[in-house]
């Protein structure tokens, strides 16, 4: 789509301070206005500074969105209402703000009406920091727009604290009552919490939403957090609720999918090609088939503070035209797809503009978590790449023997799907029940950072651990080339090997800096590694790698880092991998300088580096 036009500016003006600033900030919003909750996305990908080359990579993005919503967090894997104003999930629950983001891609959901003005600080390490209030937000009431256009409806007839002015429908029909409250020209259809009703397919299909918004489809009054749709179709690759392309600015929120007995191909919500700026708000999806939530090909869709659970995949984003996605967010949801059923946690064939933050995940057995590659036809690339890509603040739960937690790469050896522009950073990495081993990264793509991530693995481990396996990509996609790794913690109990990268032939520009690693039961430990031995300090044949100020391989094996808690969980808090020591002491002050602006708590980064990803 095209750009979408310059905001207006706050009453007075704006400038970017301090006057004069070599950075350039230059903040695109998806959107200025609209109904709540209303998305909106926020692009810096076109800020330059003379200090780098790399602004996405290496200037350090920090938005305030101006929200004043700042109630406590809920729990992580429960149903969530509103008023949160602090993420439940991720790798900092209760602690992380939904009004802040960083990143030169970040989006956030206005729940309540009123005007915000939005800031960007940004950090290059050489100017002093530049900032800017130049974008403004105007969000509307819903009980205004929808006044007219509300419909309610109950399987016993009880009305109370129906928005007023509303139709009122007794019905425990999903698709017949929902169906006639759209061709009857409503846009705001509401199910009592509390109750149940069927979507049985019958007596032609589930729900397809055709109409342009904006509209909404929730829960009002009643008891609980949310009414409940009971999905008995037995028709495959069936959707519970379907948007049609054209079906623009819908909200889904405060609703339970339940998939129970549907096929193995079922889904619960899905958007056709060309349906756009569908937000998922606080719904609970489980037991569906197939997906969760699935948008093909859709720009500036959602799902936010959502629970997924015990489906193959939790979530597939379906590429079909040909053409790369547009902006997309998955934040502050919790996937649990439990021991006993396959897929990833969350697929991402084909996304670019892409923010997956401050989620708990935990794939099928077998599966990764994440499982994002590049879009082709047939095999050939399209010419356009999967890219600018954030994973930011989440937990990666394996519960898998020996396996990834995030898979950045062509889905297979035949395909040509290149990828670059990503950045993962202050990310945990750990196993669940009955892991022997772990690799946080498997990478094949190129212009990656790795920064301020942890990662743990426990347990009776005798299997392999390793933080990134940068992939000997032996498809016909170009070979992996400029990947940065950063002030990540590293520990493991494993009685095997170890090692913090492993390498292949073909990588090149690989930079290892300023990481940390205790891993004292291993067999063998390594800093650099060629393969599943791990014995070597640098192996293989990769070209133009550098490493220096990490864990040499003897302080692997036999010197503490001095977290705080040791050994760290991954159930703990992030503070846990603070080091307790002072003055030059390993690992403080042992560091260099990097292109890393603050750490996993987002502390500004000392003149005198420390290794690893929390600052003593």
């Amino acid at each position: 789509p095209p750009p979408p036009p310059p905001p207006p500016p706050p009453p007075g003006g704006c400038a970017t301070l301090p006057q004069g600033s070599p950075i350039s900030l230059t903040p695109v919003v998806s959107r200025v206005s609209g109904v709540a909750p209303l998305t909106v996305f926020f692009d810096a990908t076109s800020t330059s500074s003379p200090a780098t080359t790399l602004p996405f990579h290496e200037i350090e993005y920090r938005w305030n969105f101006g929200d004043t919503v700042f109630g406590a967090a809920g729990s992580c894997g429960t149903a969530l209402t509103a008023g949160q104003g602090y993420w439940a999930c991720g790798n900092n629950p209760g602690v992380n703000s939904k009004n802040a983001a960083t990143g030169p891609v970040a989006a956030h959901v206005f729940e309540t009406p009123g005007t915000y003005n939005i800031s960007l600080t940004a950090k290059d390490g050489a100017n002093p920091d530049a900032s800017n209030s130049c974008t403004q937000i105007t969000v509307s009431d819903p009980n205004t727009v929808f006044a007219g256009t509300t419909t309610c409806i109950s399987t016993s007839g009880n009305f109370a604290g129906c928005p007023s002015g509303a139709s009122q429908v007794t019905s425990s029909d999903f698709e017949v009552a929902t169906s006639a409250a759209l061709a009857a020209g409503k846009r705001r259809i509401l199910f009592r919490r509390g109750e149940t009703f069927i979507a049985d397919a019958l007596p032609a299909s589930t729900v397809r939403v055709s109409q342009a918004g904006p509209g909404l489809i929730g829960s009002y009054a009643g008891t609980g957090s949310t009414a409940k749709i009971l999905a008995t179709f037995s028709s495959s690759f069936t959707p519970t609720l379907d948007f049609f392309p054209g079906a623009n600015d819908w909200r889904v929120m405060d609703l339970e999918f339940d998939g129970t007995g549907t096929p193995v191909s079922s889904n619960g919500i899905q958007g056709e090609n060309g349906a756009n700026q569908i937000l998922v708000l606080r719904a609970n999806i489980h037991d569906f088939g197939h997906y969760s939530t699935k948008f093909n090909n859709g720009d500036e869709n959602a799902v936010v503070d959502t629970l997924m659970g015990t489906t193959r995949d939790a979530f597939g984003f379906g590429t079909f035209s040909g053409t790369i996605n547009g902006y997309l967010a998955i934040m502050g949801s919790s996937v649990n797809l439990g021991a006993g059923n396959g897929g990833h946690a969350l697929r991402f064939p084909g996304a670019s503009m892409l923010v997956v933050s401050n989620n708990t995940l935990t794939p099928g057995a077998g599966f990764t978590n994440i499982d994002a590659h590049g879009f082709s036809t047939n095999g050939a690339w399209t010419g356009k790449y999967a890219e600018k890509q954030i994973y930011s603040d989440n937990k990666f739960i394996s519960s898998t023997a020996f396996f990834g937690h995030v898979a950045i790469g062509p889905q297979n050896a035949q395909s040509n799907e290149p990828m670059r522009n990503i950045i993962a950073e202050r990310n945990s990495f750990g196993p669940g029940g009955g892991s022997t081993g772990l690799i946080a990264f498997s990478i094949s793509a190129r212009l990656v950072t790795l920064r301020n991530n942890t990662v743990v693995s426990q347990g009776n481990n005798s299997d392999r651990f390793a933080f990134i396996d940068i992939k000997n990509s032996a498809g016909i996609e170009p070979a992996p080339q400029d990947i940065w790794v950063y002030n990540n913690s590293m520990y493991t109990t494993t009685t095997s090997g170890f090692t913090m990268v492993t390498l292949s032939p073909r990588d090149d520009r690989v930079t290892l800096k300023n990481n940390v690693a205790y891993a004292p039961n291993a067999a063998n430990s390594a800093e650099l590694g060629a393969g599943p031995a791990f014995t070597a300090s640098i192996g293989g044949s990769a070209t133009n790698t550098v490493a220096s100020n990490n864990s040499s391989n003897a302080q692997i094996k036999s010197t503490t880092p001095l977290f705080t808690v040791g050994p760290p969980l991954i159930t703990g808090p992030a503070t846990n991998w603070k080091p307790t020591c002072t003055g030059a002491t390993y690992p403080c002050g042992q560091g260099v300088s990097v292109p890393v602006r603050s750490d996993l708590l987002f502390t500004t980064q000392p003149g005198i580096r420390d290794m690893g990803a929390v600052v003593h």
